[in-house]
């Protein structure tokens, strides 16, 4: 799944919609990625500089890694077997089914600050 638009406030969030009380990570200035048991946050280009591609799999190819950094590899809760990603106005953009109820999540991004392609593995 891949969706390219005008990130609001710079920032994505990642998540399950059947958590419950999700607490956003606490922001750390010049640091791209912030992660919680139940949310990780990563930092985009501003809307001012242009749009953000972003592509959400189960996984995603070697080839399309091999230009981008990999900014984030840990683990989400994820009780609804479902990973979203949403918008700072908590848009539900992207979501995809996960096997399990803790879900591995790797993030890779064409720019460590600011990032116009920002790619999502959930396995």
């Amino acid at each position: 799944m891949e969706v390219t638009l005008s990130v609001p406030n710079a920032i994505i969030f990642l998540y399950d919609l059947a958590s419950k009380n999700i607490q956003v990570p606490e922001y750390i200035d010049n640091v791209l990625v912030a992660a919680n048991e139940k949310c990780i946050s990563i930092g985009t280009q501003a809307y001012v500089d242009g749009d953000v591609t972003i592509r959400l799999l189960n996984q995603i190819d070697d080839s399309d890694k091999q230009s981008c950094e990999q900014v984030f590899d840990g683990y989400i809760s994820t009780p609804g077997k479902k990973l979203a990603v949403s918008t700072s106005e908590e848009n539900a953009i992207l979501q995809i089914d996960v096997k399990g109820e803790n879900t591995q999540v790797s993030a890779w991004v064409d720019d460590s600050d600011f990032p116009s392609l920002v790619l999502i593995e959930a396995q």
